[in-house]
Parts: structure tokens; sequence; C-alpha cells
């Protein structure tokens, strides 16, 4: 929480088939639109749409795991987010 009382969040992705993610890394971290984070209010009325993909990290930095995304310090107490990933099988 910061602040003004807000909260972000991350997540850490994996493949389906546990394989290493290494190949993808630059893909990931400077492809706009790879990673999105949606957040709803209580009533799950969409307030916002963040492009998340600069945040991702493939290293331990004390603050995020490995293969993890960070949202901004948007969201508030009871609403619902909703990430999409959108990493496909061909390199780019």
């Amino acid at each position: 929480m910061n602040a003004d009382c807000k909260f972000n969040f991350s997540f850490q992705i994996e493949r389906t088939d546990g394989g290493p993610l290494g190949k993808y890394d630059t893909a990931i971290s400077t492809t706009p639109n790879i990673a999105i984070v949606k957040r709803y209010n209580s009533a799950g009325v969409l307030q916002g749409t963040y492009d998340v993909s600069s945040t991702y990290k493939n290293v331990w930095d004390g603050n995020l795991a490995p293969r993890s995304f960070s949202s901004p310090y948007v969201f508030e107490e009871g609403d619902i987010a909703e990430m999409e990933i959108h990493i496909g099988g061909t390199l780019y």
C-alpha cells in the first residue's frame, strides 16, 4: 500500500509444460501489451487497463520473484484484478 492507500500486486508466470522462459525474456519485457492488468471495482465495472509488460523481471530483485510482473498502485480494497498474458509459441 502506498501513501494514498492504494494497493499494487505482483504475479509470477510459468509455462504450462514447466519449460524455461529464457528465450522469451526479451520479447516479454519489450513488446507492448504482452501483459495486461485490468482493474474492476467491486461492482465489476472496468476502471482501467494497464500495460505491465515493461515491469517484467526474470531475476530475483529483492521485491519480485523471477518471471514476475507488477501492477501500478491503483487498486483499492474490494477491487477485482484480471490478468492477460499474450505469449505465443513463436518467437518475435
